[in-house]
């Protein structure tokens, strides 16, 4: 195998050999098959659109671009309380069969859904979440705007973020298997 020719690159945007110090400290990586030229490109500054287009295609591959694009702009200065009404008014749901399907009682829910300010507990958060079916991506997103998230960390957050990768949302489900594991249940 020959050896690859290190490439610096000038403020011109042009391809010159790198220096030796200039290759020492480089991370040894690149970006999803598109080699190390696009991530020193794009380090070096030189902004040339092909190299910004082999970017935002090989995003593309990894992700839905345009799907996230989409949810930011329609989300992205929501509350918690504002997310909830959005996210029940999509569903399709009653606000009955939320807090129902949530666990929650009537007079808290009304509560929370009166003070858009209002910052709930993790676990009431969560029970939302699964109250709302939500896929796992948006009910991160649903638990950030509450100030929170599931950890790697905590054994508890593991396994309901399993749940929600396995799309089951039913609480007394969720609720059983961290009994079993004897952890603490939610909304308790």
């Amino acid at each position: 195998e020959e050896p690859k020719e290190d490439y610096s690159y000038s403020s011109e945007g042009g391809k010159e050999p790198a220096r030796e110090e200039e290759t020492a400290h480089r991370p040894q990586f690149s970006l999803k098959g598109q080699g190390d030229d696009l991530y020193y490109a794009l380090l070096a500054k030189t902004y040339e659109p092909e190299v910004i287009d082999r970017l935002m295609k090989s995003l593309d591959e990894v992700t839905d671009a345009q799907g996230i694009k989409s949810a930011l702009s329609e989300t992205e200065e929501l509350s918690f309380v504002d997310a909830v009404r959005l996210l029940i008014g999509q569903s399709g749901r009653t606000e009955a069969e939320v807090y129902k399907a949530a666990g929650l009682d009537r007079r808290l829910f009304s509560k929370i859904m009166k003070d858009p300010s209002y910052k709930p507990s993790k676990d009431t958060a969560v029970c939302l979440a699964l109250a709302l079916r939500l896929p796992l991506s948006q009910a991160n997103d649903l638990l950030s705007r509450a100030g929170y998230t599931l950890s790697h960390s905590i054994r508890r957050d593991i396994v309901i973020e399993y749940f929600f990768r396995k799309r089951v949302y039913d609480l007394m489900t969720v609720n059983l298997t961290l009994e079993r594991l004897t952890l603490r249940t939610l909304g308790r």
